[in-house]
């Protein structure tokens, strides 16, 4: 395949399935990995799960990462793990591992982006503080927590922001992003949280 990351792609087929594969031209790793089986029974939990895909990343050289969102489907678990450099998120670094929940097996990977961007970056400090970056947020909405986070931009760029998870007067969560050169609002995410996990929007 061509595209940002040109890769061969391999198809193996077996007894309980079929696997695609694809590897870059360029360095030999894995892009993405899908595996289509039959998964039946939910004999893992979420936790280990989360701590099997943590071990699965480890073992390939991915110790930079820490766990963020996850969505049950189809009797498997997807996680979202991203980048972390001097205590900052890299969500254009970001990695899925999705785990089958009857035996704990990993049967998907998506570390495109990881390879597409991850570099050491410079230093990543803020030029305004927390409490400043506080301001910019609704009074509607009670925040919860604050931590630095560095986002991806429509233009492929990337801005270093304060991550403030916020929650609604209705009880929901969102994610509200301020500048941390400019304290201006960069944007907003809904977090739609139910039983099967976490989905953003």
């Amino acid at each position: 395949t061509a595209g940002d990351v040109p890769a061969w792609g391999f198809l193996l087929q077996g007894e309980k399935g079929t696997c695609t594969i694809q590897v870059t031209k360029t360095g030999g790793k894995v892009l993405n990995m899908l595996c289509s089986r039959g998964i039946e029974g939910a004999a893992v939990s979420r936790e280990e799960a989360i701590e099997r895909a943590g071990v699965f990343l480890e073992s390939r050289g991915y110790t930079d990462l820490v766990e963020n969102y996850y969505s049950e489907a189809n009797g498997a678990l997807t996680i979202n793990f991203t980048a972390v450099q001097d205590d900052v998120l890299l969500y254009p670094d970001l990695i899925k591992v999705e785990v089958a929940l009857d035996n704990g097996e990993i049967v998907g990977f998506e570390g495109e982006n990881y390879l597409m961007h991850h570099v050491k970056r410079g230093k990543l400090e803020p030029e305004i503080t927390a409490a400043q970056a506080k301001e910019a947020v609704s009074d509607a909405l009670e925040l919860l927590d604050m931590r630095l986070a560095l986002i991806p931009t429509p233009g492929e760029d990337e801005v270093l922001c304060w991550e403030c998870t916020c929650q609604t007067e209705e009880g929901t969560h969102c994610m509200v992003y301020v500048n941390a050169q400019t304290g201006a609002e960069e944007k907003i995410l809904l977090l739609q949280e139910d039983e099967t996990g976490t989905l953003v929007l």
